[in-house]
């Protein structure tokens, strides 16, 4: 059985599809209810703006009156009062961005063509909540990327909520969001922008997993082959990068060196000098391209003066060169008297 669709202006109309009654009330009225050859059954198919020009507010005999939003893919039924979405037993909050408040959308992070985003790339919103329920807002750019955020409004009110980055944006430019909420278009009249940029060489520090190789005493001249320091990073955009610490304690590290594959790749860092006193000393470096960090990393110095192998000529010496030292016993070159010499 088949019912072609059919739009009407009578305030009732009643149909008979397999048994049973619909009622449809109001100017708009979409019959279209077929059913299969399993004895399935299909509701109207309506979005929320046409559901909502059904005026079932008042009329006792739209009570229970069924449609499916095609907005949500839900089941939407009168209750009497409002309709109820019957999407697994989840409450369907209603939220907006009012005009007033799109100023106060943030973006935040740098934004690059072909660059990763991260925890740093996110955006954040006012929204407006007028019943709560359960949320799934996506802020889409249409570039490769988008920001998301899910949970539950747990009761009616002002909310700012943060919408973690997603993707990798395809083209530079400007981006024009489009905030939807379980699907459904909100703060059409915000419309936020994101601008993405275009980078030359770049690239991104691990600098939780940086390495110090070799030793670093005091008086001894550092060798690159044993002195060095390995920086993880992941090359976004190829070509050559060169880079120095600050001099720190006599020393400086430096590298050059030409990223031609994209991903994970290695920098080693080569130091220069030699030290002039003991202890811990931190160095830093900022990475050139398109992406500048601030990367530091700290070096363990030591010295042998006042050892037996290397007794120091007075005290003012080991004083000088080991400042992290306390108190104790060291090894001093004797000195004849006067009269002996």
């Amino acid at each position: 059985m088949h019912f072609k669709e059919k739009r009407h202006t009578v305030k009732y109309v009643m149909t008979f599809v397999a048994g049973i009654c619909l009622f449809m009330y109001g100017s708009l009225f979409v019959a279209d209810a077929q059913t299969s050859i399993v004895n399935g059954i299909k509701v109207p198919r309506l979005t929320t703006v046409e559901r909502n020009q059904i005026q079932a507010s008042g009329n006792p005999y739209a009570l229970g009156q069924l449609v499916y939003n095609t907005d949500t893919d839900c089941l939407n039924f009168w209750n009497g009062t409002e309709w109820t979405e019957l999407c697994l037993g989840e409450k369907v909050p209603v939220v907006d961005v009012p005009q007033a408040d799109c100023g106060k959308i943030r973006v935040h992070g740098q934004y690059y063509k072909s660059a990763p985003l991260n925890q740093n790339n996110y955006l954040t919103v006012p929204f407006t909540v007028t019943k709560e329920g359960d949320y799934k807002l996506i802020a889409s750019s249409g570039n490769g990327y988008y920001f998301q955020a899910v949970g539950t409004f747990q009761t009616p009110g002002n909310y700012e909520l943060k919408l973690d980055a997603m993707g990798t944006p395809t083209n530079s430019g400007t981006d024009q969001l489009t905030i939807t909420c379980n699907g459904v278009v909100i703060a059409a009249s915000c419309a936020p922008k994101v601008t993405v940029g275009t980078l030359t060489m770049s690239y991104r520090t691990d600098e939780l997993n940086i390495q110090v190789f070799g030793n670093y005493q005091t008086r001894q001249f550092m060798s690159p082959t044993v002195n060095y320091v390995k920086v993880p990073i992941d090359v976004i955009v190829d070509g050559t990068t060169t880079v120095e610490t600050n001099m720190v304690n006599g020393i400086k590290f430096t590298v050059t060196k030409a990223l031609t594959q994209l991903g994970t790749d290695t920098l080693i860092f080569k130091a220069q000098g030699s030290p002039k006193q003991s202890g811990k000393y931190r160095y830093t470096f900022t990475t050139d391209g398109g992406i500048k960090t601030t990367i530091s990393f700290e070096v363990a110095f030591t010295s042998t003066l006042g050892t037996f192998d290397d007794p120091a000529c007075k005290c003012l010496d080991i004083y000088e060169e080991r400042p992290d030292v306390g108190n104790g016993e060291y090894c001093m070159i004797a000195s004849l008297p006067q009269e002996e010499r």
